[in-house]
């Protein structure tokens, strides 16, 4: 491959991600359905069929969306489980971390209402998300509990549970960061929200000297 051809496809897929960004701006402030293709090109600076040389329809661009979004996450979980899970005997900032890049993610593009809005109502939108958690819970985070557990570091638990519950977690943080306006009473940072996520797992409401025997 030439240097020319090399610049022509860096150039090209740098514009995608324009474009990318820029639907995720327009789809989080307007919503899907009222956003036009035309308002993403102005956004980007770009004709409208130019939007269209890359994302066939408006919907192209929201499954694009969507597929970078369960990529990033997979791949970032990868990185930072085997990251985490090295540290002995517990890996006590790993929790945090893991609450920490998910909601930093949903900060960076389509906000988390607008993703469950469409993913209970397209089968491919929901389908792309339930691949991304099987594939965090079976392939990467499941052996690690399991690993834990036979160090006798977790209790005996359901962890098809746990799993959905820390995906409950991150969702609904998400969620409530997306629908809380700037002046809400809860004014935590995302660090701040991480640790007390990790902290309520790990340790609950009860303080250690008033938990039953």
């Amino acid at each position: 491959m030439t240097n020319i051809q090399e610049w022509k496809e860096r150039r090209s897929d740098e514009l995608r991600d324009l474009i990318l960004d820029a639907a995720a701006r327009i789809f989080n402030e307007k919503g899907f359905e009222r956003s036009t293709t035309k308002e993403v090109a102005r956004e980007v600076g770009v004709s409208e069929g130019t939007i269209y040389n890359y994302f066939e329809t408006k919907r192209n661009l929201l499954l694009s969306l969507v597929r970078r979004f369960a990529q990033t996450a997979s791949e970032l979980f990868d990185e930072k489980i085997s990251e985490g899970l090295s540290e002995t005997p517990i890996p006590q900032g790993v929790g945090a971390r893991y609450f920490l890049e998910r909601l930093q993610m949903f900060r960076s593009g389509l906000s988390p209402t607008l993703v469950f809005y469409h993913a209970k109502r397209d089968p491919e939108i929901r389908a792309m998300l339930e691949d991304l958690w099987a594939a965090t819970m079976d392939k990467r985070l499941r052996p690690q509990m399991e690993k834990l557990r036979s160090m006798g570091l977790l209790r005996e638990i359901d962890l098809d549970f746990v799993g959905t519950f820390f995906r409950a977690i991150v969702f609904g943080l998400a969620t409530m960061m997306d629908i809380n306006p700037p002046e809400s009473r809860l004014q935590l940072s995302l660090e701040e929200m991480s640790v007390m996520a990790r902290d309520l797992i790990s340790y609950g409401l009860i303080a250690a000297n008033r938990r039953p025997t």
